[in-house]
């Protein structure tokens, strides 16, 4: 994910220069964090209809498609969520947070043993996501990941 964070830097910075480059980059995490709010809040509906316009405005990156597929597993519709995360996936191999979010899905839709091979590879990536989610599973998980 690091490299595809500094591949999209250097093409905004190309088109437009400094200022707009880390005015986009700043925007985009902006809008991420609005949406993560939004769930927090649990305002579901406007977070996955914030999500939405996320992946017009951004149609290549990775984060908007993982951000919608997070928004998805928790307005439950973990059928719906598969696929961006899956699209997530594409652009960005290493993104930990669609590894985790598919993880969910798929285990919503019963497929257990996909979703325990998504969760290890989320864990793989980023072993701190075990720590600090407050989850009932935590113990499940880490025997699943071996983390």
């Amino acid at each position: 994910m690091l490299f595809n964070t500094f591949r999209l830097v250097a093409i905004l910075f190309l088109v437009f220069g400094f200022s707009g480059a880390a005015y986009a980059m700043e925007n985009l995490d902006g809008e991420v964090k609005a949406i993560t709010a939004a769930l927090d809040a649990g305002q579901v509906d406007k977070a996955v209809a914030a999500a939405q316009i996320l992946t017009k405005s951004h149609p290549k990156l990775s984060v908007a498609y993982s951000t919608l597929g997070k928004t998805l597993v928790y307005r439950g519709d973990y059928l719906g969520a598969i696929k961006p995360l899956r699209k997530a996936l594409q652009y960005d191999a290493n993104n930990a947070t669609a590894h985790w979010y598919l993880g969910s899905a798929l285990a919503g839709e019963g497929k257990e043993e996909e979703g325990k091979k998504e969760y290890a590879i989320a864990v793989k990536l980023r072993p701190k996501l075990l720590k600090g989610k407050g989850c009932a599973d935590c113990d499940w998980l880490k025997r699943v990941t071996g983390h």
